[in-house]
């Protein structure tokens, strides 16, 4: 897949979100990350699933300065943290340890799914904040979400 599409003149958002995403689902974060900077190089103009994958592969490796820069993006293009955003950006700041980030987030993601409140509890409990995760759990069944 990446012979051709390297071998295309006119790359749009769509190929480069599907090789993206395609690495993160393969666990090679690394080079996702790579074609996303190269996607910004030639001013292509990042969609909601690019976003999403850039910021799981930035979980992935727990790289938190460039976690931070990606969200940065998010806010430059007027992402909201509507879910899948808000998920992936609190499973981001949960897995490289800035939690307070995390739960602000959190915190700030309208229509949470059962993902987003997983990524929160899990990353409380990894942590070594259960007590909080418990909480978060117990605040997720009173606003009537199922766990998995």
């Amino acid at each position: 897949a990446r012979k051709g599409f390297d071998c295309l003149q006119e790359r749009d958002v769509a190929l480069w979100t599907s090789l993206i995403s395609g690495y993160v689902q393969n666990s090679d974060n690394e080079e996702a990350l790579i074609l996303y900077r190269g996607m910004k190089t030639e001013g292509i103009i990042p969609n909601e699933p690019t976003m999403a994958s850039v910021l799981k592969a930035c979980s992935s490796l727990a790289t938190l300065e460039l976690g931070k820069q990606v969200h940065g993006h998010t806010i430059k293009h007027g992402f909201s943290l509507e879910v899948p955003i808000g998920s992936a950006l609190s499973t981001m700041y949960s897995k490289c340890g800035s939690l307070e980030d995390g739960n602000l987030v959190f915190r700030r993601t309208p229509n949470k799914d059962v993902v987003s409140w997983n990524a929160m509890i899990s990353g409380m409990s990894h942590n070594g904040r259960g007590d909080e995760a418990l909480e978060l759990f117990e605040e997720m069944l009173a606003e009537g979400t199922e766990p998995e």
